[in-house]
């Protein structure tokens, strides 16, 4: 049995700790301890598209005896703070749309399937306010963002 996961740092089972971040390395141990193959694609930052993409390049043959996770939304309803910071007066889409992210998110889960695999899909985890204020508040975004 394989296990494919395909999604963001938080499927890759990379964490905040410290001021710095720093990866699980026995998050799917279980998994790989009862006799499973665990390949964890999911990468920092990545988006929805990007993961379409990815798993197209990965997945490309019969997949029977596959399971795969898809873990992704945390990076695509972000927003690019830099530029919201610098135009606060203005209105701002996030990374991915909700239109294109239902449609992308489908089509993953359409092509693995295609394959024969069988697929699971995960939640978003919940936001910590004030970690994740202070984090886009960094580099003297905050009062611009606030206003």
């Amino acid at each position: 049995m394989k296990v494919q996961i395909f999604g963001d740092s938080v499927m890759r089972g990379i964490v905040y700790s410290g001021n710095r971040y720093r990866t699980v390395s026995t998050r799917f141990q279980s998994l790989q301890n009862a006799g499973m193959e665990v390949c964890n694609y999911a990468r920092l930052g990545h988006t929805v598209d990007k993961g379409l993409a990815d798993m197209k390049r990965r997945l490309t043959e019969s997949a029977e005896e596959t399971t795969v996770i898809l873990g992704f939304g945390g990076n695509d309803c972000d927003y690019n703070w830099d530029v919201v910071a610098q135009n606060n007066d203005k209105n701002h889409l996030p990374n991915t749309e909700a239109t294109p992210f239902v449609a992308t998110y489908r089509a993953c889960i359409r092509h693995a399937k295609s394959l024969g695999a069988a697929v699971y899909v995960t939640n978003l985890v919940p936001l910590h306010a004030k970690r994740f204020m202070d984090h886009i508040g960094q580099n003297g975004r905050r009062k611009a963002i606030e206003e």
